[in-house]
């Protein structure tokens, strides 16, 4: 019987381990793989923005237990000192009046910390929102359009006025629709964020034909640019759905619909509620709270009392066009 050689036993066994060694150190150095629902790793420095709508009532009106919530709430948005603050609309009862502005309005938020407002309806209850515009100047884009663009770490951030009948419309042929699409196409971000007032999808009682027609294109050409994050307020509580498409059909692609119009004025009950609903809180007054990357995002609903209701996260689409 031929004995074998131990020299070349000894060799083999030691081109094997050297050649495991490479393959354990080449999968040690494959980038993961994004995933939903996780922080990214070994993340760069994001920045802290808050977003909230519905905001403050009409000087002198009592709080209750379920109204004029207002300063608790902005209370508990000042503790994060944030970059800036997404504000949603409805921000002063009862019609945006210029003396509200500043009897209630004024002082709730940080003079510290920029704010970057989309009107409501009722700031539109003033006569062209004038209260609206003449508070908030330069911040609240061009007189008599509303509507408005920033970017910020990696994002697009997209300010809309659904307030269509006073903005010059809000269809693909309006100027906004023309601005917003122009937005989009010269986008070199990896993430699009856009807020308004009205959700188009919603499980409260504005539910009707006319809220949801009012972003039909916003939703039209954001779905098309794979945006991230839609947020918006008017209905009073807090909403977060699954990602979808503009036809409300949950795609990985799609878009992520935030509802927080939990600013202090009111609460209202959920109605029939969406089945892309993800998580919803209509008993408790706050704010979303957005951690923004360049390429994922974490969020969290925090109540006025700082107790966090709703977290998670999310990584960023491609900004390529759906076909």
């Amino acid at each position: 019987m031929k004995q074998s050689n131990p020299r070349l036993t000894i060799f083999i066994i030691y081109g094997l381990s050297v050649l495991a060694a490479i393959v354990i150190v080449l999968l040690r150095l494959q980038p993961p793989k994004p995933s939903e629902n996780s922080e990214p790793a070994n993340p760069p420095q994001a920045t802290i923005w808050t977003a909230v709508g519905d905001i403050a009532c009409a000087p002198g009106q009592a709080k209750t237990a379920d109204k004029c919530h207002q300063q608790e709430v902005a209370n508990a948005v000042n503790k994060l000192a944030p970059s800036g603050i997404l504000l949603l609309g409805d921000l002063q009862y009862d019609k945006g009046e210029p003396a509200n502005f500043q009897k209630a309005f004024d002082g709730l938020f940080s003079k510290n910390t920029p704010l970057y407002p989309v009107p409501g309806n009722h700031e539109y209850y003033t006569s062209g929102a004038s209260g609206y515009f003449y508070y908030f100047g330069a911040k609240a884009g061009e007189v008599g359009k509303g509507y408005y663009a920033f970017k910020q770490n990696g994002w697009l951030i997209l300010a809309l006025n659904s307030n269509c009948e006073y903005a010059g419309g809000c269809d693909k042929n309006s100027p906004q629709g023309v601005w917003l699409n122009k937005q989009l196409t010269d986008n070199n971000n990896q993430c699009t964020l856009a807020f308004w007032h009205h959700p188009r999808f919603t499980s409260g009682p504005h539910a009707e034909p006319d809220s949801i027609k009012r972003s039909e294109y916003f939703w039209e050409v954001l779905d098309q640019y794979h945006a991230d994050v839609i947020l918006n307020g008017h209905e009073h509580f807090y909403e977060r759905l699954a990602k979808q498409d503009k036809d409300a059909k949950k795609d990985v692609y799609g878009i992520r619909q935030f509802t927080v119009g939990t600013g202090g004025k009111s609460l209202y009950k959920f109605r029939t509620k969406l089945v892309t609903q993800d998580y919803g809180n209509d008993e408790t007054f706050g704010f979303l709270k957005l951690s923004l990357y360049p390429k994922s995002y974490l969020w969290q609903f925090i109540d006025e009392n700082g107790i966090v209701k709703d977290k998670n996260a999310g990584v960023c689409n491609s900004k390529v066009t759906k076909s």
